[in-house]
């Protein structure tokens, strides 16, 4: 098979990720012109209204764990074509979110469990369409590393882009109603249903795919007792875990909140939606080098001292942004570039290679459930940083002060330190041919422990992705 059809393969497999950029950001947008639409039912139902973003992660901690276990127990494929149909259903029915009875909290509690629901498509992703793009690019013999974190981190964040710039677009339509405000509804409903385009495309793509080779041919027919498995790979596990939910705790409220955190610093309601929403988009566009550039060094460094490297930039960065917060704060372009820095140094390290790192550290029978659990660790603090964001903001003073803004940027450079600390003592040099390594690694230990040969594979020898004909 060709290098262009593999690489085709790939992004197939990891393309929905678009999804998961896509939909976390939209609700960054959709909080924020809810703030704006309903004021007094969300300053009086702070914690309900709060408290929808952090259970969209609570349904994707259980899709991650639920589809972890689907996908080694039943494929990859399965996997992703459910993950597929329910982004799709519950993307639907968030932008059709209504209220009852004329009351806001009724459409406030009704986002709150679509939201939730959807996380479930969105984290079935991860052990499905993610380790399917692992065991795709593990038979390259070099690159693979590179082309992973393209179709994952970086498809991540053009969702990111993609939702803040058709909020932006929205906007610029929208922007005068019939009582002279902007129509907040129509964009906010418009940008939520515009997500279901990219899991429709690739849909049919994905059910003419057949299992991944290394699945097919590694995967578990008879149980084993997991005692065996984290016996072997905890110390693993624990350190892709732990290193996940700290970059989490940083990167998802500072990104999630982006269009609140501008909100804060130029000024509520002081400048038109759109110019909000470009300045937004401007900012994340600095995702883009930081993920390139993590496919770059990946390559020639290895992941483990690439993500070193970001969590180090991204500290001195948030520390720049603590002392120079009264220079850089007053200008717009100022505060997108180096905040746009901060962006893309986290981006660098943590964002585009500690998914790499646990699709690479164990074997392909329990590939999906050890990605699964380490990812949904990882939403853990996506869960705790975004619920408590604003708590922390609190804690450095009233929202009108410097240091409710810039306060957060020190614990920030903090954690990474400690990050930092977790990724020397846990993770090891991970090998372009850590997918072939690891599972006859495996092999060799269950044969050990009292296994043959005949647990592997699936009886029925279907066709590799690999090998598998596309009509594109």
């Amino acid at each position: 098979m060709s290098q262009y059809s593999k690489t085709f393969i790939a992004v197939i497999c990891g393309a929905a990720l678009l999804s998961d950029g896509y939909v976390n950001n939209s609700i960054s947008v959709v909080i924020s012109l809810l703030k704006k639409q309903y004021p007094e039912a969300a300053a009086n139902n702070q914690e309900l209204f709060s408290s929808i973003v952090p259970f969209t992660y609570l349904g994707t901690i259980i899709g991650m764990l639920t589809f972890g276990w689907i996908a080694d127990k039943y494929g990859r494929k399965a996997g992703m074509i459910s993950a597929n149909l329910l982004l799709i259903f519950f993307t639907l029915c968030c932008a059709a979110s209504f209220e009852i009875g004329g009351t806001a909290d009724s459409l406030f509690w009704m986002l709150l469990v679509f939201r939730t629901f959807l996380g479930i498509g969105i984290g079935a992703e991860y052990p499905t369409g993610s380790v399917a793009a692992a065991e795709s690019t593990g038979e390259e013999d070099s690159g693979g590393h590179s082309l992973f974190v393209l179709v994952t981190d970086l498809a991540i964040n053009i969702g990111f882009i993609l939702s803040q710039f058709t909020a932006f677009l929205l906007a610029l339509i929208f922007q005068t109603s019939v009582n002279g405000l902007p129509n907040y509804d129509a964009i906010w409903r418009t940008l939520i249903a515009l997500g279901v385009a990219i899991p429709i495309i690739i849909f049919f793509y994905r059910v003419q795919l057949a299992e991944p080779k290394a699945y097919a041919e590694n995967c578990l027919k008879k149980k084993v007792p997991i005692s065996l498995v984290l016996k072997k790979y905890w110390f693993r596990l624990a350190g892709c875990g732990l290193i996940w939910m700290i970059y989490n705790l940083v990167a998802f409220p500072f990104g999630n909140f982006i269009s609140i955190i501008t909100d804060n610093i130029y000024g509520y309601g002081s400048s038109s939606l759109s110019t909000n929403y470009w300045w937004d988009t401007v900012t994340l566009l600095f995702y883009i080098p930081g993920s390139l550039a993590s496919a770059f060094f990946v390559k020639r460094i290895g992941p483990k001292k690439t993500l070193m490297l970001g969590l180090f930039l991204q500290a001195v960065t948030a520390v720049i942004l603590y002392i120079g917060w009264n220079s850089i704060q007053p200008s717009v372009v100022w505060f997108s570039v180096v905040y746009g820095c901060f962006l893309a140094f986290g981006e660098l390290g943590p964002g585009g290679c500690i998914g790499l790192i646990a699709a690479n550290s164990c074997p392909s029978a329990v590939r999906g459930q050890f990605y699964g659990v380490a990812a949904a660790l990882g939403k853990v603090g996506a869960f705790i940083g975004t619920k408590y964001f604003f708590l922390l903001q609190k804690q450095f003073g009233p929202s009108t002060s410097v240091d409710y803004n810039r306060g957060p940027f020190i614990v920030a450079a903090a954690l990474n330190l400690f990050a930092i600390i977790l990724v020397f003592i846990f993770v090891g040099v991970i090998g372009e041919d850590a997918v072939e390594r690891d599972n006859a690694d495996f092999r060799e230990y269950l044969i050990d422990n009292g296994y043959d040969s005949s647990v592997f594979g699936i009886e029925s020898s279907p066709k590799s992705l690999e090998d598998d004909k596309i009509n594109k």
